[in-house]
């Protein structure tokens, strides 16, 4: 090549004079070398071009011999060429330089430094150009992609928002190889549509219509290929199936090939797709594959960091909440605290860390049992007693998460912490507020029942005073009955307990109690409140119809409480039913259930007047009544009792139906003492 290249003018006379005597020679000398070989004349034609020539150009020595390939060749590039030749010529010297030659085969610019040497005849005058030209596009390629990349992970460092730097990826691609048109789409969090898109050279109809797009199979080669995982090739968008509801879209954007390749996050999740489309139908070379390959490579490691870029800003604002956190090492040991954490123990980070946790805990079974119960499921949440650094043990709640690494292994825990004194006092200062009101509305409600109460209790005093009298006659008579006596005896006894039981529930029900747990089964309670409500139902001519369920589990409550719920539900369904007219049938029916989440639920039903729909958004408020009288608090309290025990009161009616009011209370209940 470069004997070729360089030679001085007495061996560029010899040459014209005896090689190129015999061209055919010169041919077949030149089919041997593997770098590219042309011969052109004084009028830039081509006379000789090697097979290694014919294979960088995508043209065969027919195609070009005796032309000086305008036909062939884009027309900047020929202009190019033929300007080369002339400075050649007229220099009268050798020259080198880069230039870019369209491959008709491979439908793609090559890229070659390319030497010219001027031959002469004897007399001066300029007969032929020896041409050698050096494939180096893929040096030039591998360049490029160098500078591309570097200039992209410059932006990355300089921290330029994510849609700069990928759109700097798009422009980067389609400025090396312009006949395409590049776009990156990225999915939203669900990993189901595409959210955001990059495409600057693609119109803004089109760019619009994708956005927001679903993927799946047969939604056009983006949303294919970001749905299967898998590369998408579509030479011929006018004719592939994954194309079809889109032609129109794509026709009207002038596009007629798009390939798709999948953009991957380091562990394997999709996080869009990397696109090329072509003007023309179109087949990609491996290079073209390859340029795929790396671009969504490269994106793909743009898009991680700039996610955990966010996701570290999210965690460093959380960090600085008004939650207490602290991060200890896989022995617990403290190697961060935030500012909440100082606030709200007093010790500082200088204090905190290289410390155990130990040292905030004043229980230390208490503080090994939530470390085993780390180790066992990774976490641990609830209530604990910590220590502040005056001293003070105060109630905080703690939520402790295992932090691992890709193997699995533990490396870090992270913990948050809430001061919760003051929630705790308002806890206690609501609780004795809500059983102050609770024995205030019991009274009430006595007060209210106490002519039928009294009514209850008469009739088995009366009775007694009845078997009583009948017993005297039966003694004084001349031959005692002693059978007949002790029949009206053990009715006497009986009588005498069931006054009993009314005259205990009422003294139970008004005593101002502080709150007792024990373990209750609801249908005997229910029973106990059906008694004390007995004369009322009695007196306004109700059915009292019960489908309590058997065998129920108990259920740990507060007797009193949960009674004098029961009673505010049944005597507001009397009177409901009071204003019903005479002749209907009226009827409450009280039923339990186990539910099939394991709760017991209690309904009490009634067939009245209903509670009509400007009315149903108040009735659990307080103060609220519907009773000239009333307080508006009986619901109110009973709600407040139930939600207390971690239930729920709810009710549901129709005007002129009726109302069913649902009582829901967990079989298993820890109670909250402060």
């Amino acid at each position: 090549m470069v004997a070729l290249a360089i030679t001085p003018n007495k061996y560029n006379k010899i040459m014209h004079s005896k090689i190129f005597n015999d061209i055919n020679a010169i041919q077949a000398m030149a089919d041997f070398m593997p770098i590219a070989i042309f011969i052109k004349d004084a009028e830039s034609k081509f006379l000789l071009v090697n097979k290694a020539c014919e294979a960088q150009w995508g043209l065969s020595y027919s195609d070009l011999y005796g032309t000086d390939g305008s036909q062939f060749f884009p027309s900047d590039q020929m202009a190019f060429f033929l300007a080369k030749d002339q400075e050649v010529f007229s220099g009268k010297c050798q020259v080198d330089f880069e230039e870019t030659v369209w491959n008709a085969t491979l439908k793609q610019n090559r890229i070659g430094h390319t030497f010219k040497n001027p031959i002469y005849d004897f007399s001066g005058k300029p007969l032929y150009l020896i041409c050698v030209t050096i494939d180096i596009t893929e040096r030039k390629q591998a360049d490029n992609y160098e500078k591309f990349h570097s200039h992209v992970l410059e932006l990355l460092t300089a921290n330029e928002p994510l849609s700069r730097i990928l759109e700097s990826i798009v422009l980067g691609v389609e400025r090396y190889y312009p006949e395409m048109l590049c776009s990156i789409l990225l999915l939203d969090k669900t990993g189901r549509h595409f959210d955001k898109g990059i495409a600057p050279s693609l119109p803004d109809s089109y760019n619009t219509a994708l956005d927001g797009m679903e993927i799946g199979m047969g939604t056009g080669s983006c949303g294919t290929c970001a749905f299967t995982g898998e590369r998408v090739i579509v030479d011929d968008i006018a004719t592939h199936p994954y194309w079809s509801p889109y032609k129109e879209l794509a026709a009207n954007a002038g596009l007629a090939a798009c390939w798709s390749q999948p953009i991957r996050s380091s562990s394997g999740n999709i996080l869009g797709a990397f696109a090329i489309y072509h003007h023309q139908v179109q087949s990609p070379t491996e290079l073209n594959l390859a340029v795929m390959e790396q671009v969504a490579y490269l994106a793909s490691i743009i898009i991680e960091r700039k996610q955990i870029e966010e996701e570290l800003r999210i965690a460093a604002i959380a960090f600085e909440t008004q939650e207490g956190m602290m991060i200890t090492d896989s022995q617990g040991v403290i190697l961060r605290v935030n500012h909440a954490f100082t606030k709200i123990t007093g010790y500082t980070a200088e204090d905190a860390i290289g410390q155990t946790t130990c040292r905030f805990r004043p229980d230390e079974e208490f503080n090994a049992s939530i470390w085993r119960s780390i180790k066992r499921t990774g976490a641990w949440q609830g209530e604990s007693m910590s220590r502040r650094k005056n001293g003070e043990v105060y109630p905080e709640y703690l939520t402790i998460t295992a932090v691992k690494d890709y193997m699995g292994e533990i490396t870090r825990y992270v913990a948050t912490m809430n001061d919760i004194s003051e929630h705790k006092y308002r806890l206690q200062q609501d609780k004795k507020h809500l059983d102050e009101l609770a024995h205030v509305t019991r009274l009430g409600l006595m007060g209210e029942m106490a002519s039928g109460i009294a009514h209850e209790v008469n009739q088995p005093l009366a009775a007694i005073s009845s078997y009583t009298q009948l017993s005297l006659k039966l003694i004084n008579s001349k031959s005692p009955d002693l059978v007949k006596l002790n029949e009206i005896a053990t009715k006497t006894q009986k009588q005498a307990l069931r006054a009993g039981q009314i005259i205990h529930s009422m003294k139970r029900l008004c005593k101002s109690n502080s709150y007792q747990l024990s373990n209750a089964d609801i249908n005997i309670l229910i029973n106990d409140c059906v008694m004390l409500c007995a004369d009322g139902i009695k007196q306004n001519s109700i059915a009292l119809k019960l489908e309590l369920e058997e065998n129920l589990p108990s259920i740990p409550i507060d007797h009193i409480q949960i009674e004098q719920v029961i009673i505010n539900l049944i005597r507001n369904s009397i009177d409901a039913l009071q204003n019903t007219p005479v002749i209907q049938h009226r009827q409450i029916t009280i039923k339990s259930q186990l539910t099939p989440n394991n709760n017991i639920q209690i309904r009490v039903k009634d067939n009245g007047i209903g509670i009509d729909e400007d009315q149903r958004q108040k009735v659990l408020m307080p103060f609220h009544t519907t009773k000239a009288d009333g307080m508006g608090m009986g619901l109110s309290i009973s709600r407040s009792i139930i939600e207390a025990r971690m239930g729920t009161l709810r009710f549901n009616s129709r005007p002129g139906k009726g109302c069913s009011f649902y009582i829901t209370l967990p079989i298993q209940f820890k109670p909250d003492n402060g």
